[in-house]
């Protein structure tokens, strides 16, 4: 384990000067946590709460962090033809823009930025 935050709701104090008032409480965490190992090469393993399409641009673009993760289907900027798609037992959906991908089978749906 790198390092942890004791999140305790929307008073949680994050303190980095990555992080804007539009910027997402989830996305926020992320960046607080990981912002010393940013240009490091490392990759981001993330879980559906804290992932979204645009933390993995912000990621790659910004800080050179790849990353990859579940996903919910509700957060913005999910390609349509991925939410929307009726999906048989076994079948995937996929749909890429320049590095980002996301793929979508009967169970799960993960996102990814990579170089």
């Amino acid at each position: 384990m790198w390092c942890f935050l004791v999140y305790t709701g929307k008073n949680t104090v994050l303190q980095s000067n990555l992080i804007t008032p539009d910027t997402p409480k989830t996305a926020a965490v992320v960046l607080e946590l990981l912002e010393p190992l940013f240009g490091r090469g490392h990759m981001l393993w993330i879980d559906n709460f804290f992932s979204s399409p645009e933390l993995a641009s912000k990621l790659k673009i910004k800080h050179s962090t790849d990353c990859v993760g579940t996903l919910k289907l509700n957060r913005k900027n999910v390609p349509k033809e991925v939410k929307d798609k009726k999906l048989e037992k076994g079948e995937i959906t996929a749909r890429h823009s320049q590095r980002r991908g996301v793929y979508r089978g009967d169970r799960h749906l993960t996102t990814q930025f990579h170089g």
